[in-house]
């Protein structure tokens, strides 16, 4: 696009707006004698008050000139040298083509996210998920998820992210076929799982700021149950448990006191592995050994420390 200055008054012009200021003034871009072909370019052949001669880019269409107003139709409305309107979000879609040019995030062809926003313009939010590997890592995702997924993931849900903070979204979810991946520390309310019955592969737990109501309903686990660096002092949480298919493994929680929570465990088809949580007693782990050991289809270990 050209830029003319119109010094005396320090103004920046448009090649468009130099053309309307120069029609407006009465001036003329160009100096044409009698019989030349400037006189075809002086005619205004479609009676929209501009000639070739002032900039009319299409002087057989009235709708176009200088000026005009720039809409969605491939064409130069205005003769400023770019058709339709630009790219004000710098996304690589122009407005005609970008359903919010305010937001890089969002035009046409874009995968779609569970957040209640039409990502790719067309017409629909939050349609065409996939459930086989599902990743909440934002506050909308988690407010919006059962308006896009079933009461059942297929694959592997994992949630996380600093902006988190209640999970009363996924009240829907029943099953996790996959592995569950349950890490966040700025949750502080998770009662939207109070329905989930089964995970299906590993679960593993780093949320502090889960509740024994919000897993009520949780009693089988098919792969491992992960507990590793959490800040957990008590694991009632996992109260309602009472199948897990693979390891139980409890490592590196220095807050941890109390073991009560599996004592309802009735299965656990390997180990059962407790290691370097440094205010576990002996006292604590031989009780729920005496609990639940006889459940564990594998071995059972612990270490109090990295020097034991």
């Amino acid at each position: 696009m050209l830029v003319w200055a119109l010094w005396a008054g320090c103004v920046l012009l448009s090649e468009a707006d130099r053309l309307a200021w120069n029609h407006d003034s009465g001036g003329s871009s160009t100096d044409t004698g009698a019989g030349s072909s400037g006189e075809a370019n002086a005619l205004d052949v479609d009676g929209d008050g501009w000639t070739a001669e002032e900039g009319d880019c299409d002087d057989d269409a009235a709708d176009v000139h200088p000026g005009a107003e720039e809409v969605c139709n491939d064409v130069d409305d205005d003769c400023d040298g770019d058709v339709d309107l630009p790219d004000e979000d710098g996304d690589g879609w122009g407005a005609c083509d970008d359903c919010d040019d305010e937001s890089s995030g969002v035009h046409s062809g874009r995968d779609e996210d569970c957040d209640g926003v039409d990502e790719d313009c067309d017409g629909s939010v939050d349609e065409g998920l996939s459930d086989e590997s599902v990743r909440i890592s934002q506050q909308a995702a988690a407010d919006h998820f059962c308006d896009c997924y079933d009461s059942t993931i297929a694959g592997d849900l994992s949630i996380g992210g600093s902006s988190i903070t209640d999970l009363d979204g996924l009240s829907c979810l029943r099953e996790v076929l996959g592995d569950f991946d349950l890490d966040g520390d700025s949750i502080d309310d998770a009662n939207g799982l109070r329905n989930l019955e089964l995970v299906g592969g590993d679960f593993d737990l780093d949320a502090p700021g889960v509740e024994p109501s919000d897993l009520a309903d949780l009693e089988e686990i098919g792969g491992d149950l992960r507990l590793t660096y959490t800040e957990f002092t008590d694991l009632d949480v996992l109260q309602a448990v009472e199948s897990v298919g693979a390891d139980i493994r409890i490592s590196y929680n220095d807050s941890l006191t109390d073991l009560e929570g599996l004592y309802g465990v009735r299965y656990v088809g390997d180990d059962l592995s407790m290691s370097f949580n440094d205010n576990l007693t002996t006292s604590e782990i031989d009780a729920l050994v005496a609990e639940i050991g006889s459940y564990v289809t594998g071995s059972i270990s612990h270490n109090f420390n990295a020097d034991d």
